[in-house]
């Protein structure tokens, strides 16, 4: 659907007398959006150990976007799952069908065995890993990403 409306942009370009209007890049132009998180403090649970690159991970990710016309919502160091959950609803409040929503994880995650089908969890500061829910899937993460549209 994009490309059919870049194609027919590009079709009239010539067309008409005269500059386009001001502000139509800006006005046509897709907003991108990225929630960054990189979480060292496994604190929780002794058997996860803190990561030491995760959160500059996360910054460094963030300021790449940023150079590529991302707004960039960090989350670095500690961080929960109502942390994220907080952020992404801010961050996404306002997104537009044809935005761009990027997630970029740097963390510990587990695989959660499942009768029908496995799911990744990924753990946050305030994770016990033993716990089978201790984690944000993944596929939820992606049906809220999805409900966005």
């Amino acid at each position: 659907m994009m490309l059919g409306a870049l194609l027919g942009t590009a079709a009239l370009a010539g067309v008409g007398t005269g500059p386009p209007p001001a502000g139509l890049d800006a006005a046509s132009s897709a907003r991108r959006v990225a929630v960054v998180v990189g979480i060292d403090d496994y604190g929780a649970d002794a058997s996860l150990a803190d990561l030491r690159f995760a959160g500059a991970d996360a910054i460094a990710m963030g300021t790449l976007l940023e150079g590529e016309g991302y707004e960039v919502w960090t989350l670095a160091g500690t961080v929960t799952p109502d942390d994220l959950w907080r952020t992404l609803a801010t961050a996404t409040a306002t997104v537009q069908r044809d935005d761009l929503v990027l997630i970029y994880f740097a963390g510990h995650a587990q695989l959660r065995p499942d009768p029908v089908a496995s799911d990744l969890q990924l753990l946050w500061s305030d994770s016990q890993s033993a716990d089978p829910n201790a984690g944000v899937s993944l596929q939820k993460l992606t049906r809220a990403v999805h409900a966005l549209q």
